[in-house]
C-alpha cells in the first residue's frame, strides 16, 4: 500500500514557512508518492495517473478547500474505474482544517505526515473515520449545471459576506474569525458601511422539502451535512445528523444575529420567530433580484449562480492517524 501526498503551494502553512514543500517528501519517503499540484486540471490529472485500488488513503496539505477539490475530483474518477474511494486525510495546513477538526486530528502538518508514514512503513491499516456530505445541484446564470459535493456551505446572507471579509485578510486565521465579528458587532450601533454589508439578506426564494420558506430575503442560508467546529470560536450545524441536512433560512435582525453569537459559540441553536433552523432533507434556493448566489462550499467560492438545490450526499471515509 502506498499514499498519494497532494500538496497546494498556496497553503497557509506553507506560505508561513512552517512547512516547506520539499520537506513533505523527506518525511514520507518511500512511503508516498508527493505531487505539489499546479492547479485544477493538473490536480485532476494526478489523480487520474495516480488513484487505484493501492492507495491507503489521499493526503492533502492544504486546507478545507483543498481536500473539498481532491474529493470531487477524485470520485468520478473512482465510479468511472469501479473502484471505493481510499480515505482522505486534511494534514491542517490551511486556515480553519474544520475536517480536520471533525475527526480528532491533532498535531502540526509534518506529525501528521510523520504518523501516516509509521502506519504504511509498519503495515498497519490506516483507521478511518467516515462523515456524511452533501451534494449540491449548481446552476449558473450563465453555463451548464453541474454537482458538487461538500461538508458544509454558505448559500447566501451573513455566512457568505463573513467569507468575503475573511479572506480578504492577507493571513486569514482563527483570530481573523474573531476579528470579523467584532467589526461588524461594533460597527452595528454606528450603521458602518462594514456591518451594513455583513448584515445584508439575500433576496431568494427558497424550499425546504418542498415546503416554501415564507421569507423573500434570507438573514442567513446555510447548509451543513455534519456538525463543524470554525476555528474553535463557533460550532454550528448539530442538527447534522441520521442523514438529515441542518438547514438555515429566513430573516432575522442583526440584533438577533448579534444576540445569538453565545449559542453559536457553544453549539446552540438561533433563535427567531422569522428565522429557521431545522434539519432537512432537500434544500432549493432561487436567487431573486440582480443579486446571484456566490455560494462557499468548504471555503470555496463558486460565483453567479441562479439556482442550488442541495441533498444528502454520499458518505466519505476520513483518515485517522
Amino acid at each position: 500500500m502506498r499514499v498519494l501526498c497532494l500538496v497546494n503551494p498556496r497553503a497557509r502553512r506553507l506560505r508561513r514557512g512552517r512547512l516547506a514543500a520539499d520537506q513533505v517528501q523527506a518525511i514520507l519517503g518511500r512511503a508516498g508518492d508527493v505531487v505539489i499540484t499546479k492547479d485544477l486540471a493538473h490536480l485532476e490529472q494526478v489523480l487520474r495517473a495516480e488513484l487505484g485500488s493501492d492507495l491507503a488513503c489521499i493526503v492533502t496539505v492544504g486546507g478545507d478547500g483543498a481536500l473539498h477539490w481532491a474529493i470531487n475530483l477524485a470520485l468520478p474518477i473512482a465510479r468511472e474505474r469501479g473502484i471505493t474511494l481510499p480515505p482522505f486525510l486534511p494534514a491542517r495546513s490551511g486556515t480553519i482544517d474544520f475536517v480536520a477538526r471533525k475527526v480528532g486530528l491533532e498535531g502540526s502538518p509534518a506529525d501528521i505526515l510523520a504518523r501516516v508514514e509509521a502506519r504504511v512503513r509498519s503495515g498497519r491499516p490506516i483507521e478511518s473515520r467516515t462523515l456524511a456530505t452533501a451534494c449540491f445541484a449548481i446552476e449558473p446564470e450563465h453555463g451548464e449545471p453541474r454537482e458538487v459535493i461538500a461538508f458544509a456551505a454558505a448559500v447566501g446572507g451573513i455566512g457568505v459576506r463573513f467569507f468575503d471579509q475573511y479572506y480578504a485578510h492577507p493571513d486569514p486565521s482563527p483570530a481573523t474569525i474573531v476579528a470579523v465579528i467584532a467589526r461588524a458587532v461594533s460597527g452595528f450601533p454606528f450603521g458602518t458601511a462594514h456591518a451594513k454589508e455583513m448584515f445584508r439578506p439575500q433576496a431568494a426564494e427558497v424550499h425546504i422539502d418542498g415546503v416554501r420558506v415564507p421569507s423573500d430575503v434570507h438573514s442567513g442560508l446555510h447548509v451543513g451535512a455534519i456538525g463543524i467546529d470554525l476555528g474553535g470560536v463557533l460550532k454550528v450545524f448539530p442538527l447534522a445528523k441520521d442523514g438529515f441536512l441542518h438547514l438555515h433560512a429566513g430573516e432575522l435582525e442583526a440584533t438577533g444575529i448579534i444576540a445569538s453569537l453565545p449559542a453559536l459559540a457553544s453549539g446552540g441553536l438561533i433563535r427567531g420567530e422569522k428565522f429557521i433552523e431545522t434539519a432537512g432533507k432537500r434544500f432549493e434556493v432561487v436567487a431573486r433580484g440582480d443579486e446571484l448566489l456566490r455560494p462557499v462550499l468548504d471555503g470555496e467560492r463558486y460565483a453567479d449562480l441562479r439556482r442550488v438545490v442541495v441533498t444528502p450526499g454520499p458518505d466519505v471515509r476520513v483518515a485517522i492517524v
